[in-house]
């Protein structure tokens, strides 16, 4: 009985925590957004970068080529 309540709460720290994260990185300023795409017609995203005002950055998915890069700047 013990056993199942501590992986029923471990199972939810991990929930909680992968929610958690990714909306904390959408708090910080970001500095520029580079978004990379599959191929040349930019219609299917493979994955991102974001650099941020702190010097922190965030990235996922696979780069390629096909590029589009957002600057919002830190002023």
């Amino acid at each position: 009985m013990i056993r199942n309540i501590l992986q029923v709460l471990a199972l939810g720290a991990v929930v909680s925590t992968s929610v958690a994260l990714p909306v904390a990185a959408q708090v910080r300023r970001q500095e520029y957004v580079v978004v990379w795409y599959t191929d040349e017609s930019m219609s299917t995203i493979s994955g991102q970068r974001i650099a941020f005002c702190d010097g922190g950055s965030f990235r996922s998915g696979m780069p390629t080529l096909y590029e589009e890069t957002t600057y919002y700047g830190c002023d």
